[in-house]
């Protein structure tokens, strides 16, 4: 109970973050919070958190950024799904190399709502996925060490086996 009342406040105050009113010219570098702290506690927890939590997620920022209806949830799925498979190898990695990871999960993300976005006809953002993408990955070590301290004072630890 107290790990999912975590899990979740954590994804509410990311959710909080991604709807946050920044000025014109940082919008292309907005970090992808949610899907930040969802790799995250697939990361640590991957028994409390997966691909279910994430499409969840994903409907709610959905729903809060007037998107089409799925396009968050899908790829929040994707992406949990490739994290869930290859969480055991992640872990071992260093944070530097977990965020380099990270870009490449946010590419893909993005490549997915690209294509979401192509099939409903909405513009397509271009290139420009890549600003948020880099800032999420140099965000990765802070919000891993943010993280892992909230985990480690609520007493969540990992069980290992």
């Amino acid at each position: 109970m107290k790990a999912n009342l975590l899990i979740w406040s954590t994804v509410f105050c990311a959710l909080m973050l991604s709807i946050l009113d920044m000025p014109n010219w940082s919008m292309l570098g907005r970090p992808e919070w949610v899907i930040l702290v969802l790799i995250y506690w697939v990361l640590a927890m991957p028994e409390r958190c997966g691909v279910l939590s994430g499409a969840f997620a994903g409907l709610c920022q959905d729903l809060i950024m007037g998107s089409p209806l799925g396009k968050h949830a899908l790829a929040y799925a994707f992406v949990l799904a490739i994290v869930m498979v290859m969480h055991k190898r992640l872990r071992m990695y260093d944070i530097w190399h977990q965020a380099g990871i990270v870009f490449l999960l946010i590419l893909f993300q993005y490549l997915i709502m690209y294509w979401v976005d192509l099939l409903v006809g909405f513009p397509a953002a271009g290139l420009w996925i890549i600003f948020p993408a880099l800032i999420s990955a140099l965000i990765w070590p802070w919000l891993l060490v943010v993280l892992r301290s909230l985990r480690r004072r609520f007493g969540l630890m990992v069980r290992i086996g």
